[in-house]
Order: C-alpha cells, then sequence, then structure tokens
C-alpha cells in the first residue's frame, strides 16, 4: 500500500471524492495481488456488496441492512482526515500571505468606506494557541490525536487554557477517541461532538471528570437507546 495510509485504519472514516465510509478491512482478496481496503459507504447507492466476494466474508456492513460495501485500493485521493492539533492550526494560524488578504476597509453604508483597524491583531491573536479558551474545530475532518509526539504537543500547546471544545461534524468513530482527546486536554468543560459517526455501544460516561456540558445529536449510526 501506498506510504500515506496510517496504522491502525480499520474503523476510520474516510472521504473518496466526496463520498464518505468507514474502514472495515485492510489486506489481501483472494484471485488479486496486494492489499485493499474494505469501505462501508454512507450512501446506500454507492456499494456493491455486504463485505463478501466470491463466497467469503471480509467484513459486515453494521450501518444498516443495505448493500453498502465495496473494495478499493488505497489511492491518494483517500482523505484520512487530520488531527486535532492540524486542525487547530489550520483553523487558528494566519500566515503572511492570508494577513495580506484581510480587508483594509468595510462598508459603513451611509458612511461609505470605513477603514478596517485591529483585524491584523485579532488574527495573529488567535494564533496564539496557548491562550485559546475556545477550540472552534466544527467540520475540520478530524479523526483524533495522532502519534504519541502530536499527542505531546497538542498537551503542552492546548492543555492549559482550553476550555470549551468543538467537534462537530468530524470523522470521529469511536468513544475512547473522544476520551483520549479530553484526557489530553485535561481542562475541557464544554464539549459538542454532534453529526459524527460514533459506532455503538457508546459510552459516554467514560468522559474527564471536569467535563459538566456534552452535546451529542445527529450522529446518524446511533439510536436514542446508544
Amino acid at each position: 500500500m501506498s506510504t500515506n495510509t496510517p496504522t491502525h485504519c480499520e474503523g476510520r472514516w474516510v472521504s473518496v471524492d466526496g463520498h464518505h465510509g468507514i474502514v472495515r478491512y485492510i489486506g489481501p482478496v483472494c484471485g488479486t495481488s496486494g492489499e485493499w481496503l474494505g469501505i462501508e459507504w454512507a450512501d446506500t447507492q454507492r456499494g456493491k456488496h455486504r463485505g463478501t466476494k466470491d463466497g467469503k466474508q471480509y467484513f459486515e456492513c453494521s450501518l444498516s441492512a443495505e448493500t453498502k460495501g465495496s473494495f478499493i485500493r488505497n489511492v491518494d485521493r483517500i482523505d484520512w482526515g487530520q488531527t486535532v492539533l492540524e486542525a487547530t492550526r489550520s483553523r487558528y494560524i494566519v500566515d503572511a500571505k492570508e494577513l495580506e488578504l484581510l480587508p483594509q476597509t468595510i462598508d459603513g453604508r451611509r458612511r461609505g468606506k470605513i477603514e478596517a483597524v485591529g483585524f491584523d491583531k485579532i488574527a495573529k491573536q488567535q494564533g496564539m494557541l496557548d491562550t485559546l479558551l475556545v477550540l472552534g474545530l466544527d467540520s475540520q475532518r478530524v479523526y483524533g490525536l495522532g502519534n504519541q509526539v502530536d499527542q505531546r504537543e497538542t498537551h503542552q500547546l492546548l492543555g492549559a487554557n482550553a476550555r470549551t471544545l468543538l467537534l462537530a461534524n468530524n470523522y470521529l468513530t469511536r468513544w475512547s477517541t473522544v476520551a483520549h482527546i479530553l484526557t489530553t486536554l485535561g481542562n475541557i468543560e464544554t464539549l459538542d461532538v454532534s453529526a459524527n459517526h460514533f459506532e455503538p455501544p457508546l459510552d459516554s460516561s467514560a468522559v474527564a471528570p471536569k467535563l459538566d456540558t456534552l452535546r451529542l445529536d445527529s450522529s446518524p449510526s446511533l439510536a436514542w437507546q446508544d
């Protein structure tokens, strides 16, 4: 497989050419060479089977009773998502070119154009990651923390002050990943993980002791009793 395949990729949410699904299998398929990824697609019209080829079961599709599985080669266009730290840097750090694109004037309507003052200072202040109280990472393709180096850096940069973590509509599939994120950050009091792709059973009791507000809704693979 190509070098961009992450380790422990089974159970990961991915996007391929705008189509989303979860990796159920990685390995060989009889009658072919090399390794394949077995994907259960979110779109019921996307797949061709339920993880079976030539009578052999390689994986099971569990999101529904629909036929939503297929095998694909690992290709560069597979989007595996990004870590909390990568998403935070992408979201909050503004480089010199981006500063040049900030508006120099704003529309004052009857008063005409008004000089925009302070936008650059706000952008630079947001880039000071260790001062952020709110990490707004909704829809940033976050799958988890990454390797041990990433985890240490996440704790050092974000752990001291961050109190609110917004992770709605990302690539999260396991509650253990959320618990690990909370433990690493250490001081999160408010958490939103709505519209992710958690698989049951969901043990939301395994959370950080400082967490007092949890929002979890619109997860398509969870029923109310989960």
